[in-house]
């Protein structure tokens, strides 16, 4: 297909791919060839209707007039999709990514190098058939902080990752050069059987099979086939929610990379999201109850952009993995975990209680409020972030580190009152891991609050520039 190299003007601006008006659309086009198949398929039985009749009327200009409205309707469409793209075009300079499009209203975004938290070259299945791809950029703000780029070729669209990875990481490029592509080293891979079966391997993975299988024997038994089908829309939704999750982690690897972090994934659509070094704001790693017995883990983070957390594979660093698995996520996600024994630190959060591995447990009249996780219920202070343990049937754990606290809360209901105990909870962005210690003392929640502001603010006071790799020269690094 043709290049979408095409200058738009001497000043860096580019247009994206002549494709991308038709894929952008292709919607429309595809619900109307439906309806006139579908009208077609109607009326084919029909003398006196039909695409028959238009021949067989004995009305020699009509056929004409028909095929002639057909071609009209079919260029002006052409001309409108060749406007459209003359009018879609992008520039990439040192500090930012602009894009522009709209015939008759303008729409002009742009994504900062600086505040880009991570960069993903997308495929949908339709721009696979045509070798093309979209660049997504997460930006660090709020909603709607995710700025796309589509559609470019795979090739192209994969060097100007590569070249927008080195700008954010303070890499001169000459202009018109072609940035360096970083190596990276894979660090493991999931297969799509081992992603089914953790789905499965889940409390309702078990139970809704379980439902079904009883529902179709008392069918059968009683004859009565409307108590079967009266819960169908609720199989097709669970059904729907497991293929949307498998269909979005299957293919899953991680590698590891001078420019950050390298997740692949997707079955139909894929993604290739790049994480740079310091952009992950907490990170989290759960075990449902049936999980423990392959021995599994999943490991999700929160970015600094709401828009990065939409998709089932976004925030997910590890969909599914064994306690090596995921140790090896952990080395990269927080490389400086702060304290000299990681492992031990990460098998108190995994499996111990109350002050196992040197945790600080709440008191024991938490058990007259959470019976079942008090034991569980936990935090360590390393010196580079705060690791929570809680959950006593579904375990999990939340690692925060110091120069990404924004700030904390403290909380307190009608019942800890009466037992003097306090909730610390995080503020970070949105996502799937959310960092709280439930039932403390109120003076150690209080202490711990105050302490915590304290090392958020030394730890972003020495906190390296955004561009990283300015910040391993400048720290004699390379």
């Amino acid at each position: 297909m043709t290049d979408d190299r095409d200058r738009a003007a001497d000043d860096g601006w580019r247009h994206v791919h002549r494709a991308t008006p038709l894929l952008r659309s292709w919607g429309i086009f595809a619900v109307i060839i439906v309806a006139g198949v579908r009208s077609m398929a109607e009326n084919a039985g029909q003398d006196d209707r039909g695409v028959g009749w238009l021949f067989t009327s004995g009305i020699t200009w009509l056929p004409i007039a028909v095929i002639g409205g057909i071609v009209v309707i079919v260029a002006v469409a052409g001309l409108w999709l060749y406007v459209s793209w003359r009018h879609m075009r992008y520039r990439a300079t040192r500090e930012a990514v602009h894009i522009e499009q709209g015939v008759f209203f303008k729409q002009q975004r742009q994504a900062r190098l600086d505040r880009v938290q991570s960069i993903d070259v997308a495929q949908p299945l339709l721009a696979r058939i045509f070798g093309l791809a979209q660049l997504k950029f997460e930006v660090a703000g709020g909603k709607d902080s995710r700025v796309v780029l589509s559609y470019l070729s795979l090739s192209v669209a994969e060097e100007l990752r590569a070249s927008l990875l080195a700008g954010a990481a303070g890499i001169d490029v000459e202009e018109g050069a072609a940035a360096p592509r970083a190596p990276e080293n894979e660090l493991l891979s999931v297969s799509p059987l081992k992603i089914l079966g953790a789905q499965f391997l889940t409390f309702w993975g078990i139970i809704l099979p379980a439902v079904v299988l009883a529902l179709i024997v008392i069918t059968i038994v009683t004859g009565e086939p409307a108590i079967l089908t009266s819960v169908i829309p609720v199989g097709i939704g669970a059904a729907a929610a497991i293929w949307k999750r498998f269909a979005t982690e299957s293919n899953f690897s991680i590698a590891a990379s001078p420019d950050g972090i390298r997740i692949r994934s997707g079955l139909l659509e894929t993604n290739a999201q790049t994480v740079p070094p310091g952009r992950i704001q907490a990170i989290g790693f759960s075990q449902p109850f049936l999980w423990r017995l392959p021995g599994w883990w999943r490991v999700s983070v929160n970015l600094a952009s709401l828009s990065d957390q939409q998709g089932m594979a976004r925030g997910v660093l590890l969909p599914v993995g064994s306690r090596a698995d995921l140790m090896a996520v952990m080395s990269l996600a927080l490389p400086e975990p702060g304290v000299d024994d990681a492992g031990a630190l990460v098998t108190a959060l995994m499996s111990g209680r109350r002050d196992d591995g040197d945790m600080v447990p709440v008191p024991l009249r938490a058990r007259w409020l959470d019976p079942l996780s008090y034991t569980r219920t936990a935090y360590f202070v390393t010196e580079t972030a705060v690791a929570v343990r809680t959950g006593r049937i579904n375990r999990a754990a939340t690692w925060v580190p110091h120069a990404k606290t924004q700030s904390l809360h403290l909380r307190q209901g009608p019942a800890q009152r009466s037992f003097t105990l306090a909730t610390v909870t995080f503020d970070t962005t949105s996502g799937p891991v959310s960092p709280v210690i439930k039932h403390l003392a109120t003076d150690v929640a209080t202490a711990f609050i105050d302490a915590q502001a304290e090392r958020a603010r030394g730890a972003r006071g020495t906190a390296g520039p955004e561009q990283w790799m300015r910040r391993r020269t400048a720290g004699g690094t390379t």
